[in-house]
């Protein structure tokens, strides 16, 4: 046997270029109540062994993967290797470290309020 039968033909990237960046918005789908149910199998376009930092990982040595292997995000774990988050190159930008650090040393305040 080679596995559960496929529904429908995977989607070839030339497909999706055709319609990018249109794609429909959220409101444009109609979903009958059969398909909140159905299950949709992204094995085909996902990275099965991506590249993980631990949640303990220091800002440069992940600032150090993101150079060296051209990353565009990394998926960040916990102690029993499960995703916790993912950081984006985004996230290292000069601004966006600024508020992440200051957000962490002030974490009983937040923007004028105190929490």
């Amino acid at each position: 046997p080679s596995g559960p039968k496929r529904l429908s033909p995977l989607v070839q990237w030339d497909t999706m270029e055709l319609v990018y960046p249109k794609y429909p918005t959220i409101e444009d789908v109609d979903l009958r109540s059969a398909d909140r149910n159905a299950l949709l199998d992204l094995r085909p376009y996902a990275n099965t062994a991506p590249y993980t930092v631990n949640e303990t990982a220091s800002i440069q040595r992940t600032y150090r993967l993101f150079r060296t292997l051209g990353l565009r995000c990394l998926c960040v774990v916990n102690h029993s290797n499960q995703v916790v988050g993912i950081i984006t190159r985004k996230d290292l930008l000069e601004e966006s470290l600024s508020h992440s650090l200051l957000r962490g040393r002030n974490a009983h305040f937040e923007i004028g309020h105190f929490t």
